[in-house]
């Protein structure tokens, strides 16, 4: 079971990396989206997606996920919840963003169950991505209000996934935190002030907390253009050792695809914060775990868990980098 999970997770970095990097134009959306329409004529859903792959495949990866999201909102147009087998995990899921909240703003909560269904029989129990993207399409149907954010994290915790991390809950944070379901681009990624700094993640009930702070120093680093004495000083400040470490977790995962998924910069990132050798430890275990978790760059997270640390702290990174899954 353990290797299954593993398995599925494996484009859940993609997910990531994809909304840390997506800030799509406007204009480009106008102009593609027609284009994009095109696709299905005289083609079936299948083979409308498939020409999009190939006409995206060498176009850089917001530009993917972009296409993928307006072909979502076509898919659901022309198919309904039919359509939902169509959709994979290429170009970030983004595909699952779209036709999921187009779903839900039709159907209501009650479709979930169905939704998680069909994650399950496209990808297992471990099929992060695609929970991942219903987490999306939950909050963008709820509203962005933190009683918002709670109410789609009660909705995800009837979801095949029960971990606290990964999934429909990283989901929920990452659309309240970059608004990547906004149709306007002036209205992506969320307000940030130091006054808020906690938000939600100090009102929301105790069980998502960990989850939320996982996903806060991503928020910080957009918002702060990538401080780290900010980072670092506001991880500390979370009011627990199990938040504390969530977070700086959060920070080495976040900034993975800002070093491009190198394992030398990435741990130099870790070893740069201004924090106690602990927590820049936890940083290293996030961004070991983003490399492990593409097969393609899974041997970096090995060099992450070693370069620079004696044996204990290297045996220490080594067990613990798959928390997500653990």
């Amino acid at each position: 079971m353990y290797y299954k999970i593993v398995g599925a997770i494996a484009a859940v970095v993609t997910v990531a990396a994809a909304a840390y990097f997506f800030v799509p134009s406007g204009a480009l959306e106008a102009d593609e989206r027609g284009e994009i329409e095109a696709l299905f004529h005289n083609n079936s859903s299948a083979d409308a997606y498939g020409r999009l792959k190939e006409k995206y495949d060498a176009v850089d990866q917001p530009s993917q996920h972009n296409a993928a999201h307006i072909f979502g909102e076509f898919l659901y147009a022309h198919e309904g919840l039919d359509g939902f087998s169509v959709c994979d995990g290429a170009f970030g899921f983004g595909c699952y963003h779209t036709f999921i909240a187009a779903a839900i703003a039709e159907h209501g909560e009650g479709v979930i169950a169905t939704l998680d269904a069909t994650c399950v029989s496209a990808f297992g129990e471990g099929g992060l991505g695609c929970f991942h993207g219903i987490g999306h399409g939950l909050l963008s149907y709820e509203g962005y209000r933190t009683e918002d954010v709670q109410r789609a994290l009660e909705l995800c915790e009837d979801l095949s996934w029960k971990r606290p991390l990964g999934g429909c809950s990283d989901g929920v944070f990452m659309e309240n935190n970059f608004r990547v379901m906004e149709t306007d681009p002036k209205d992506r990624s969320r307000p940030f002030t130091v006054s808020d700094r906690h938000e939600p993640c100090t009102s929301i009930p105790e069980q998502f907390r960990e989850a939320c702070y996982f996903s806060q120093p991503g928020w910080w680093g957009q918002s702060l253009e990538r401080s780290e004495k900010e980072i670092a000083t506001w991880c500390s400040e979370a009011s627990s050792n199990e938040l504390q470490r969530s977070c700086f977790r959060g920070a080495g995962y976040a900034h993975a695809p800002f070093v491009h998924f190198d394992a030398h910069d990435g741990s130099a990132y870790c070893d740069s914060l201004p924090a106690s050798s602990e927590a820049r430890l936890w940083c290293r275990e996030g961004m070991a775990w983003a490399l492990y978790a593409d097969p393609a760059l899974r041997d970096g997270a090995a060099t992450v868990c070693s370069e620079g640390l004696n044996s204990v702290q290297s045996k220490r990174c080594t067990d613990e980098f798959l928390f997500v899954i653990q």
